[in-house]
């Protein structure tokens, strides 16, 4: 099943115009609906969607109707309730809501530079003056700026796969999230070195509200085009000038 779906998106090769006009939405839901990695959530969320009506709906369906959902719950199990033809309408009916929502929100936020061919994205990384900390997922240690810059233009490699679609959403996950002076790195990649089967499938996810996460894929080439320090002001990054990393 999850092949299936990666063949959906054509990873290998997917652009962020392909990724919009997905237009077999109804094989992608059903896929992701079925595989049982994401399922639980998608299936647990559900249960708040259950008012007094549908639990009617629910009941009628297993031949014992009730009046309330609280009702519901204690008279039948879990299994009983998601088997009925109510509640997988429901799961499919919000999975399908939620996926165009996610459709319109990369339409109408990621910042695509040119033809298309390039999306804007923004990363938060902390470094602390009291401890050497471990950042990027591989791309040194560092306690300063400075430092940290310094190893980034002459060891560095790596500076991760999580970014986000806007320099607000990384600001927000940074402020939440991480410890230390806050700064937020902004690079272009082409929209095919996106994994827009991880950044779809963590965006259709219910339980998670409203997922921001752009991942690309691992070894993705980038320059750092801008790093902005927690007033938003750019910092001189002159010494990582044509500097090839990867995700």
């Amino acid at each position: 099943m999850l092949k299936r779906i990666k063949e959906l998106l054509k990873l290998n090769e997917a652009t962020l115009e392909q990724v919009l006009s997905v237009n077999d939405k109804d094989k992608l839901i059903k896929a992701y609906i079925a595989n049982g990695s994401h399922r639980g959530h998608q299936v647990d969320a559900m249960y708040t969607y259950i008012d007094d009506s549908m639990a009617q709906n629910i009941s009628d369906e297993l031949g014992n109707s009730v009046e309330s959902s609280h009702e519901l719950f204690k008279v039948y199990s879990d299994e009983d309730i998601e088997n009925t033809q109510t509640f997988k309408q429901l799961l499919y009916d919000e999975t399908k809501s939620k996926l165009e929502d996610v459709i319109d929100t990369l339409s109408d936020q990621i910042d695509v530079r040119g033809s298309g061919d390039y999306v804007t994205l923004y990363r938060a990384v902390g470094i602390s003056p009291e401890q050497t900390t471990r950042l990027l997922h591989g791309a040194g240690r560092a306690s300063d700026l400075g430092s940290w810059l310094e190893h980034l233009a002459t060891k560095g490699k790596h500076v991760g796969i999580y970014w986000a679609d806007s320099y607000d959403k990384a600001e927000e996950f940074g402020g939440s999230n991480i410890e230390g002076d806050i700064y937020i790195l902004k690079t272009n990649v082409q929209d095919r070195y996106i994994d827009w089967y991880e950044t779809l499938m963590l965006r259709m996810d219910i339980t998670l509200g409203d997922e921001d996460e752009i991942r690309l894929f691992k070894g993705t080439p980038l320059t750092i085009e801008t790093i902005y320090d927690e007033t938003g002001d750019e910092i001189d990054i002159s010494m990582l000038e044509g500097k090839k990393l990867y995700a």
